[in-house]
């Protein structure tokens, strides 16, 4: 099994995803230089926090135009966690506060926008903090050894749209809305799998094997 990279760009909980995939025998490597990128052929966004933030640390440390790059020679596999699932899209509505735009420019890997859930509908107290249940829309190795339904653990207040199409599961809190996404190569979760126990670890195994 191949080293997995974590990007290490300033944001994200870097270390308790690493742990977690070293919990389950895997190799993974803190990634601080977008010139190794091309080391890995399996890499993780993690993200906490602010959207612009993590996109302008992104910009800034060089990320950002490697991470299209690689996406684009669909020769490594991406995955985005929690705020780094949100920068695989267009865009976010947070700091706009609604669901006009210009948003925040991401990534653009995926077509969408990010809404805050309130604009999503959801009348809910926020953040949405806390177990809660994913139900799974689509197959999709990423799900390989979970049931259609099981529970995780979210902190967040912004999400996608559960009706884009490259949403392959959903959960509901007040309102539905996507919390993992694929297209091709690139996966993303809204939750986070290194506080999700089981159905956490299940995810990021599958991961470094699918």
């Amino acid at each position: 099994m191949s080293p997995i990279g974590i990007v290490d760009y300033g944001s994200g909980n870097v270390g308790s995803i690493a742990a977690a995939f070293r919990e389950l025998g895997v190799v993974v490597r803190e990634v601080t230089d977008p010139n190794d990128a091309a080391l890995f052929t399996r890499l993780v966004v993690p993200g906490v926090g602010n959207f612009q933030r993590c996109m302008s640390l992104l910009r800034e440390t060089g990320w950002a135009s490697t991470i299209r790059e690689v996406e684009q020679e669909e020769k490594i596999s991406l995955l985005g966690i929690c705020v780094g699932m949100q920068v695989l899209f267009e865009g976010s509505a947070e700091g706009n506060r609604g669901m006009g735009f210009p948003s925040t420019p991401g990534l653009g890997l995926i077509a969408g926008q990010v809404f805050g859930l309130e604009e999503l509908g959801c009348g809910e107290r926020l953040p949405h903090m806390g177990w809660d249940s994913v139900r799974v829309r689509s197959t999709d190795p990423i799900f390989e050894g979970l049931p259609d339904q099981f529970d995780v653990y979210f902190v967040h207040s912004f999400a996608v749209p559960a009706s884009l199409p490259e949403v392959i599961a959903t959960c509901e809190y007040g309102v539905p809305f996507g919390v993992a996404v694929r297209r091709g190569k690139v996966i993303g979760i809204q939750f986070h799998p290194e506080k999700s126990s089981k159905a956490g670890l299940t995810i990021l195994r599958n991961f470094a094997v699918n």
